[in-house]
Order: C-alpha cells, then sequence, then structure tokens
C-alpha cells in the first residue's frame, strides 16, 4: 500500500468513526442498538460464550499493552524498525483517540451486561485496540501482509474480540463499530506517517 492511499484510506475511515459518534451523540440511541445488544446476549452461553469470554478477557488494556509492547520489540530486535513504529504509533493513536472520545460523548453502557463494568461505552475500546493492532501488522510486516491467512486471522481475532463486547453486554453494535473503524483508521494513518520501506 502506497502512502498516499494509506492517507486516503485513513481519513475515511477515522471521518466514518467520527461521523458514527456525532450521530448518536447528536440524535441519540437508534434503535436497532438495543434490540441487537438484547439478540446477542443469548449467545453467552456454551462453547460460543466461552470464546467470547476469553476474546474480551484478552481485550481489556492492561493485557493487550503487554503483548503489543512485546511485538514492538520482537519487530525491532528483528530489525524492522519502520514496522516496530507503525505498530506503537497506531496503538497509541488508538489509545488516545478512544479514551478522549468517551469522555466527550459520556455514552452509558448497556444495562444488561453480564458483569460489573465501569466507564462509559462510545467508542469500544477493545474494538479500538484490537484492529489497531491488527491492522498495523497486516499493512507494515511483510510476511504477514504477504499472507492472506495471516491477515485474516488478525481481522477474525479482531472481529471476534469487538462482537464479544456486544454479546457480553458491555457496548452497542455502533460503539464496536466505531472504535473497529477508529481503530483501522489509527492503524492506516500510523502507516502513512512512518511510510516504511519494505523490508527483506
Amino acid at each position: 500500500m502506497t502512502r498516499r492511499r494509506s492517507l486516503a484510506w485513513a481519513v475515511a475511515t477515522l471521518a466514518a468513526s467520527l461521523a458514527l459518534i456525532a450521530w448518536v451523540a447528536i440524535w441519540g440511541e437508534p434503535s436497532f442498538d438495543e434490540t441487537l445488544v438484547q439478540r446477542a446476549s443469548g449467545w453467552r452461553d456454551g462453547v460460543v460464550g466461552a470464546a467470547m469470554h476469553a476474546s474480551s478477557w484478552f481485550g481489556y488494556a492492561s493485557r493487550i499493552v503487554p503483548v503489543i509492547a512485546c511485538v514492538v520489540v520482537v519487530l525491532t530486535l528483528r530489525a524492522r524498525h519502520d514496522a516496530a513504529l507503525v505498530v506503537a504509533l497506531a496503538s497509541l493513536l488508538g489509545l488516545a483517540g478512544f479514551w478522549s472520545l468517551k469522555h466527550i460523548v459520556e455514552r452509558p453502557r448497556p444495562d444488561i451486561a453480564a458483569h460489573a463494568i465501569s466507564g462509559w461505552s462510545m467508542p469500544s475500546g477493545h474494538a479500538t485496540t484490537a484492529f489497531a493492532l491488527a491492522v498495523s501488522l497486516i499493512v507494515a510486516v511483510p510476511w504477514i501482509r504477504g499472507r492472506r491467512w495471516r491477515s485474516a486471522a488478525l481481522l477474525v481475532w479482531a472481529s471476534l474480540t469487538a462482537v464479544s463486547r456486544v454479546v457480553l453486554g458491555v457496548h452497542y453494535v455502533t460503539d464496536v463499530v466505531a472504535g473497529a473503524l477508529l481503530g483501522t483508521g489509527c492503524a492506516l494513518l500510523a502507516f502513512a506517517l512512518v511510510n516504511p520501506r519494505p523490508s527483506r
């Protein structure tokens, strides 16, 4: 991906995320959000429920940030300095972005959460950080970008992390969609700013 294309997609995804957040903040909760989170709560049991709990557990900042740090260290040790910088910058932008937006919008969480949780709902921090990490790795690391199944696996993991938050009733669908767009935009913006050269 070229720097210009990455920047164009970054602007588009970030604009879409902000537009969705503004829509909810200005016009209020869309009716389908409550309906979908109610229906998704029926998936909390069995194998699917266990997978959702595991995906959600791993997505908390206290667990995913050390993983991001390890990824950055490994890329640095393997002389993938530009790629390491992209991952670090994307993650920092994502963390700062969702934290700031949560405190601007101050959207309450759904009232059917599977467990006690504090803080505001929009955008989803889990979705933001998962997609920031996944997309930054896909665009910046050649041995991931060059293998479709590796890229697909990262996107599936990020998507499961986002979906788990709706199933567990701690986020609405619009929260995780906004977070996924925000994380993707942060990753593409980081790539455009660093513009890593292909590594061999």
